[in-house]
């Protein structure tokens, strides 16, 4: 990770601003000097007025200091979607063994994010690989926090199919109110938007009517803006799944078909096939109930 002061300089100097033209009565030249030569440190509140002043988001200056590379979370985030699309169930199983059994710092949130590991190998493999302990520990850490942000969203989006139906609601209403203090911040509004979507669908593909209605109900009185394309295919899908198990199962399929082979066209191909796979295993369902 690269010092703080010195990346702060680079991008001060990069916009042709001077110490003095950022400096306020909050923050001393003498103050921001010391910084970027690294002889002090600034506290959160000052840093983030320095930032202001020079027009430098959080999320921008954190990704250089780290090299322009991804954090840890994003790298093993990026490494499991890469590995899930492929269906490549080795490196998965390598990404597994090679955690730490016990790390030094933020055992939590390895325990946390090992946990994910396992349910997605668990969903590609059939294997039993979650113990009933973690899946206590994910849903103690979830209930336990006040306010969800981004790491929670990510969390439940990983695991959500892997709760039994009764505890999935409890959590997914969770996050529908838990969220809401953050639901202003782009990145998180999509996967909040995304995670009642898919709610919508699973309730549809578990044929719990009253669950699949209150999502529908809570979609229909949400405003999806018009750029957000993906979600309106999504919600497209989940009309289709909804009238599949519910209603006209010949009219459902078609719209699920529809969505599906527009992934198709865009070249979404491994999307294509995951909804394609999640419409057979919901016609293996339909078949055997008849």
């Amino acid at each position: 990770m690269k010092s703080f002061g010195k990346v702060f300089k680079q991008f001060r100097q990069s916009r042709g601003l001077s110490l003095r033209s950022i400096s306020n009565e909050e923050l001393s030249v003498s103050q921001l000097s010391r910084f970027e030569n690294e002889q002090s440190d600034l506290t959160i509140s000052k840093f983030k007025i320095a930032l202001d002043e020079i027009n430098m988001p959080m999320s921008e200056f954190m990704y250089a200091v780290q090299d322009f590379k991804r954090d840890e979370l994003q790298e093993l985030l990026y490494k499991m979607d890469i590995y899930v699309l492929r269906n490549d169930v080795v490196s998965m199983r390598h990404l597994l063994a090679s955690r730490p059994v016990k790390p030094r710092l933020r055992r939590l949130f390895h325990e946390l994010n090992t946990i994910i590991i396992k349910i997605k190998l668990e969903e590609m493999t059939g294997e039993s690989v979650v113990s009933e302990h973690d899946l206590n520990v994910l849903t103690d850490y979830l209930i336990g926090v006040e306010y969800w942000g981004y790491y929670e969203l990510l969390l439940f989006m990983h695991s959500m199919h892997r709760f039994r139906h009764t505890l999935f609601m409890t959590l997914s209403k969770e996050m529908i109110s838990r969220s809401e203090f953050y639901k202003e911040l782009p990145i998180n509004r999509r996967m909040m938007n995304y995670l009642v979507l898919e709610a919508f669908v699973l309730s549809s593909e578990r044929q719990e009517l009253i669950d699949a209605q209150y999502y529908r109900k809570f979609i229909q009185n949400n405003h999806f803006e018009e750029r957000d394309i993906f979600e309106r295919m999504v919600i497209q899908y989940a009309e289709g799944m909804f009238e599949f198990f519910f209603h006209d199962e010949r009219k459902g399929l078609m719209e699920m078909e529809k969505v599906i082979q527009t992934f198709r066209e865009l070249g979404s191909i491994h999307l294509a096939q995951s909804y394609e796979n999640r419409v057979k295993a919901a016609q293996k369902i339909k078949e055997s109930k008849n």
